[in-house]
């Protein structure tokens, strides 16, 4: 006859507090990790810490903190209402104002000095040395919780631009292809500096964020007057006699139409569409240096800096130990056009040290008045006008 072994097995049981204890325990590092990354966001997205953020964050995380290490769990219904109880009002009060919308509008805000380095443009680096770009955040609000966030949290509280929901669709195509088209005429105008001009073909965009009248969003721009035109600044002197008929040249999807306006009526009409140029550039080859494109950096205004940063490193030293700033949209001929967000740009400015910062002519007048209204910080560099990328490599070489 066989023996039977029995084997004992220990099961530990735990009683129903030890059960709601441990779950108390789970709830409050979620707690935490959830402050901890909630917080570190809305810091490094609005730039500043408010006693809102001190009310709903940090004094949840204390409260979990101080449960964690309380090894006798007194009070525990009390300490999960105290935990639930302020994400419960935050989440019940943010979800009633999420359903009140307003006006839809865009509110801009200061961001970073980022450097021009391999994250940016694909090329060989020869240098350790950089030129830096400075960034502007955008947010649409389209309701009230939005715009709390947006008046006390510190961003937009200068700028606000109303347009409707199609013309924010539109003008964010618009600043998509101007970012592409950006991210090939640095290259371009840094090349044509070096006497390596790459082969290539320029035609002018029209962009509208309100899609009615006789233009349209896209039409290509063949000729006004039977002159090509490149720039916005060209139209502009066309502009200046009220009375001029202008003869547009249009290719609309294949189809070439003519359009007619009298100067005064366009200008009237541009206004109303808010119509702005951009150029359309077809390669003959690959160019041998590439641009990375970013969600986070949309829009032309790193043209300049890249730019230069091309031109530094594949030639002499262009910075010599100094940190350089650099804002402005950057044509493939080398000529600087405006920049929006200006003001944002300066306050970014005001919270770094630098040597120099190259801001387009054009923009002078609106960076005075900025500065003179007592709205930037001091600055602890010093502000440069310039119109072409030659300008600059020679107050650089020659400073």
């Amino acid at each position: 006859m066989g023996t039977k072994t029995r084997v004992a097995l220990n099961v530990t049981k735990f009683s129903k507090v030890e059960i709601q204890n441990k779950l108390l325990q789970l709830w409050c590092i979620g707690v935490i990790a959830l402050c901890i990354v909630a917080g570190i966001w809305l810091k490094s997205y609005v730039h500043v810490i408010t006693s809102i953020l001190t009310i709903s964050f940090v004094i949840p995380t204390s409260v979990c903190i101080s449960i964690i290490v309380d090894r006798k769990y007194q009070n525990t219904r009390l300490k999960w209402a105290l935990i639930a109880l302020p994400f419960l009002v935050l989440m019940t009060i943010g979800g009633a104002l999420l359903l009140i919308p307003v006006e839809p509008y865009t509110v801009s805000y200061p961001k970073r000095i980022i450097p021009i380095n391999s994250e940016i443009i694909k090329m060989k680096f020869t240098k350790d040395s950089h030129f830096y770009q400075v960034s502007v955040g955008s947010q649409v609000v389209t309701n009230k919780l939005q715009e709390l966030y947006v008046e006390y949290l510190g961003a937009g509280k200068m700028d606000r631009r109303y347009l409707s929901l199609q013309c924010m669709d539109s003008q964010n195509q618009s600043l998509e292809i101007s970012t592409y088209e950006a991210s090939i005429k640095p290259i371009i105008s840094a090349l044509t500096y070096l006497n390596q001009r790459p082969s290539f073909t320029e035609k002018i965009r029209i962009n509208v964020n309100r899609n009615t009248g006789a233009l349209q969003n896209g039409d290509i721009v063949m000729s006004i007057n039977d002159k090509q035109i490149t720039t916005s600044q060209e139209l502009q002197q066309l502009l200046v006699t009220p009375d001029t008929i202008l003869s547009f040249l249009i290719d609309r999807e294949g189809k070439e139409l003519i359009i007619q306006f009298r100067a005064d009526e366009f200008s009237d009409y541009a206004n109303q569409v808010q119509l702005h140029l951009s150029s359309t550039i077809d390669l003959s080859s690959e160019l041998p240096i590439q641009t990375y494109i970013s969600k986070e950096m949309l829009g032309d205004s790193n043209g300049l800096p890249k730019t230069l940063e091309i031109i530094h490193q594949m030639s002499s030293d262009l910075i010599k130990g100094r940190k350089i700033i650099a804002t402005g949209s950057v044509q493939t001929d080398g000529t600087i056009h405006a920049v929006g967000g200006i003001e944002y740009k300066l306050i970014t400015l005001s919270e770094s040290t630098f040597d120099f910062c190259f801001i387009p002519e054009a923009n002078r007048n609106e960076v005075e008045r900025a500065i003179g209204s007592g709205l930037i910080p001091r600055l602890t560099g010093e502000l440069v006008y310039v119109k072409t990328v030659s300008d600059v490599i020679s107050i650089l070489k020659d400073s």
